[in-house]
């Protein structure tokens, strides 16, 4: 498996309290895990330590295995910044 960064999305949108733009990122593969910042580049790298701080609290290989894989994929689409 290779890192893909199109499996990083990202979406434009405001705040709802004080209308300041803001950039939502997220992986396909964790939709739950939504990670807002002012650029792409800065909430990118917040889900990526996100991820790398959920990685340490999965001990299961099966499970280890995604999560890696979205990493590599985050840090790609951070190269391609």
């Amino acid at each position: 498996m290779s890192a893909d960064p199109r499996h990083i999305v990202v979406t434009q949108s405001s705040c709802n309290h004080c209308g300041t733009d803001t950039v939502e990122v997220h992986h396909q593969g964790f939709p739950e895990m939504r990670i807002s910042g002012t650029s792409a580049q800065q909430a990118a790298e917040h889900l990526s330590k996100e991820l790398k701080s959920e990685l340490d609290s999965v001990s299961d290989p099966f499970h280890r295995d995604p999560v890696e894989l979205a990493i590599a994929d985050v840090q790609a689409f951070l190269s391609k910044k």
